[in-house]
């Protein structure tokens, strides 16, 4: 039977920047998404800025080519430049991405994460936009979470993991984010994908992430088009490293715009071959989320 890992790589975040030619408007492209009573205040083509009837500044952001809601920010004031208060992000497919508030430009409070099937993956506090307290985590089980305690963004405290069943299969105790103790014995023998000469693979002075960080930086391009009209965002990739280690199922979850989507796509398809996954000294096929930040000066 195929094993198949998951993993998501929240920390490889790709920014860069690149001068946008020009600023277009585009006043009636999202006229439907106006209320009565809410009055328009900026336009482009990938967002518009509102001033609502409770007198909130709202900035919708939007898939361009399809009009899908990308995202719906509440802001301090008609600058749009600080988030402060309530804000909802979606997939391209249209289910819920996350949301929570925001105070000050930080998360705060109360946030939910959801997979792109539109299940609740995770929930739990930000104190100044790192997780603080109790977060529930529902990858194995839709009613039954495992719970980790953070402290100022890291695991801190006891931790409790659940199988699919609801049988509780592991708990112990984390400082600092260091796994100090756990009631589990892991015989699987799990490895990670490693990205780069496999031949360096037990080296701790190689790093993968590093690796990965630079074959990225090195062949990403900004498109044209998106430049020119002003198009920025995080997109979001999921693909899958085969137990030979090439790349399959490379799928943009968030594309920000058709021509950011293709072009991420085919950079991630370009990758060379990685170093497979093992779990129980076996290659297994593991399943990767990357995020890649388009941002313009």
């Amino acid at each position: 039977m195929n094993t198949l890992l998951r993993i998501i790589i929240s920390s490889l975040v790709i920014s860069f920047s690149s001068k946008s030619f020009c600023q277009k408007e585009f006043k009636n492209k999202y006229k439907e998404f106006i209320e009565d009573g809410e009055k328009l205040i900026f336009s482009t083509y990938q967002k518009i800025g509102l001033k609502t009837k409770d007198d909130e500044f709202v900035m919708l952001t939007f898939f361009p080519e399809t009009k899908q809601l990308t995202s719906e920010i509440t802001f301090k004031d008609k600058h749009y430049f600080v988030k402060d208060g309530y804000a909802t992000y979606w997939y391209d497919n249209g289910n819920i991405y996350k949301e929570g508030n925001f105070k000050n430009d930080l998360k705060d409070g109360h946030w939910k994460e959801y997979g792109n099937k539109g299940k609740l993956s995770s929930e739990g506090k930000y104190i100044l936009n790192k997780r603080t307290g109790i977060w529930k985590e529902y990858y194995k089980n839709d009613t039954l979470p495992d719970i980790y305690n953070y402290m100022d963004g890291k695991r801190d405290g006891t931790f409790l993991i659940y199988d699919s069943l609801g049988i509780l299969i592991n708990q112990g105790l984390y400082s600092n984010d260091t796994l100090l103790s756990q009631t589990r014995i892991d015989t699987l023998n799990q490895q990670k994908p490693f990205f780069g000469d496999c031949n360096y693979r037990n080296n701790p002075n190689y790093n993968s992430s590093d690796k990965l960080l630079e074959y990225l930086y090195k062949n990403i391009r900004y498109p044209k088009d998106a430049r020119e009209l002003g198009v920025e965002g995080q997109a979001l990739l999921r693909f899958v490293i085969n137990k030979d280690g090439s790349i399959s199922k490379v799928e943009a979850l968030i594309g920000v715009c058709k021509s950011i989507k293709e072009s991420t796509i085919k950079l991630l398809e370009n990758m060379p071959d990685w170093c497979p996954g093992y779990s129980n000294n076996k290659a297994v096929n593991v399943t990767f989320t990357l995020p890649v930040m388009y941002k313009l000066e």
